[in-house]
């Protein structure tokens, strides 16, 4: 793979906004990608969903064009612009047209810094958010792993989830009013990001955003904040009914209690996927093609995005019929993995399909800046971008099989399944 840093190009247009940009080898396509600092864990501690609500409101409107006139500008031009907000930071993702950057960029400029806020607008967007909260509640993936994080964090710490009646009533008590003062109080330049990937004039590209977020306000919000730590690991098992429905939900869990760049943290989410990373994976191998039992299972980690410390995942999806048995088999496989460790066959393996996807991943224009943008956000040098596939490479099977059982103890892992079963996980209709 060919170094990507020496072709970035690093600027800083305006104090507290840093603009990366890198001329990718794609015909009149451009993709601009980047976030400010104002995500979930700056909301009001009387409702912590504010955040959120305030992102879904960015596309209803500005000061000065209706949402249906943006949206005409947008796709009389081909051009895509969304925003959302992550734990940490309010992101947005802008595709368009090598001609029409500069439209895009106003308008994303607009959006962020002067959004409406229209008391109409924001009551339809409730009624979205809360009907759709409502389908959560028969969701069997969503509860079940809803459980799972209420058992593996306590109320404070980011990967805490607020519960379906929890998230709708913060939801109904929020106003346009809220969402209108918690922007100004929170959104500005500092530590802002915005990533182009494609085929631009440097020059004319810096131009237009140095323009549109000229004067906007400096916040003063921390890079970074203290949380309460995750719950003592302990055997919880929960089962949720819910009736009539084909499939169960498996979920287990396990608070690690490292972040993203702890210096363990690569050789455990190596050997996690070695569990159950993909379709050639331990679990996936075993308790679904050999033995026909799920639909599919999967491992990972979770919860460290936006450096949290994360937590261990495993989730496989069973007939109601086949819970039991599927169950027992899955915590067989973890628990040969967690005590044995891993193979250097495997290993290798492994290694070959991370690069590969690595390396897959940046041959668009979306996960070329989605990759830059990640490590950005992470405070890595952008050296990193070239550096990752040999650290990868570089992990051992002692280190692997080292960080296995530091982090993973098979004995106190949380379950939680959720379906047509009843209180100890067996079928309603036996």
């Amino acid at each position: 793979m060919d170094r990507i840093t020496p072709k970035i190009k690093d600027t800083t247009p305006i104090p507290g906004l840093r603009l990366v940009m890198l001329h990718a080898p794609v015909s009149e396509v451009v993709t601009i990608q980047g976030s400010i600092l104002g995500g979930d864990v700056f909301s009001p501690a009387d409702n912590p969903l504010l955040a959120s609500l305030t992102a879904d409101m960015l596309d209803e409107g500005t000061q000065h064009h209706s949402k249906n006139v943006i949206r005409e500008k947008l796709e009389s031009v081909g051009a895509s612009l969304e925003f959302g907000a992550s734990q940490y930071r309010v992101w947005f993702n802008l595709k368009c047209l090598k001609k029409d950057v500069p439209l895009g960029i106003r308008l994303l400029a607009e959006q962020l810094r002067e959004p409406a806020f229209n008391e109409a607008d924001f009551l339809v967007v409730q009624k979205r958010i809360i009907g759709s909260l409502e389908q959560n509640r028969e969701d069997t993936e969503v509860q079940a792993k809803i459980a799972r994080g209420r058992l593996l964090f306590p109320k404070g710490h980011p990967n805490y989830p607020y519960n379906t009646h929890e998230s709708i009533e913060y939801v109904k008590k929020a106003s346009a009013d809220q969402l209108k003062d918690f922007h100004r109080k929170v959104y500005g330049l500092g530590e802002a990001i915005v990533v182009a990937v494609g085929d631009f004039k440097e020059d004319k590209l810096l131009g237009e955003v140095e323009k549109a977020f000229a004067g906007w306000r400096m916040n003063s919000l921390p890079k970074s904040m203290e949380f309460v730590p995750a719950l003592p690991s302990s055997r919880e098992n929960k089962f949720i009914t819910l009736k009539d429905k084909e499939n169960v939900d498996l979920v287990y869990g396990q608070a690690l209690g490292i972040t993203r760049d702890h210096e363990d943290f690569e050789s455990l989410r190596l050997g996690i996927r070695i569990l159950g990373g993909d379709f050639s994976s331990r679990l996936n191998w075993h308790v679904r093609n050999r033995l026909g039992l799920t639909y599919g299972i999967v491992s990972g980690i979770g919860g460290y995005a936006s450096g949290y410390d994360g937590f261990f995942s495993v989730r496989g999806i069973f007939a109601p019929s086949l819970l039991g048995r599927g169950m027992n088999e899955s915590e067989n496989q973890i628990k040969a993995w967690a005590e044995h460790g891993v193979t250097s066959e495997e290993l290798g393996q492994k290694k070959k399909t991370v690069a590969g996807e690595y390396v897959v991943a940046l041959e668009t224009t979306n996960g070329l800046s989605s990759a830059i943008l990640g490590v950005l956000e992470r405070g890595k040098p952008l050296e990193y971008l070239d550096e990752y596939p040999s650290i990868v490479q570089a992990i051992t099977l002692d280190q692997v099989n080292s960080a296995i059982p530091k982090y993973i103890n098979s004995n106190s892992i949380t379950k939680v399944a959720a379906g047509s079963i009843d209180s100890e996980g067996k079928p309603l209709n036996s």
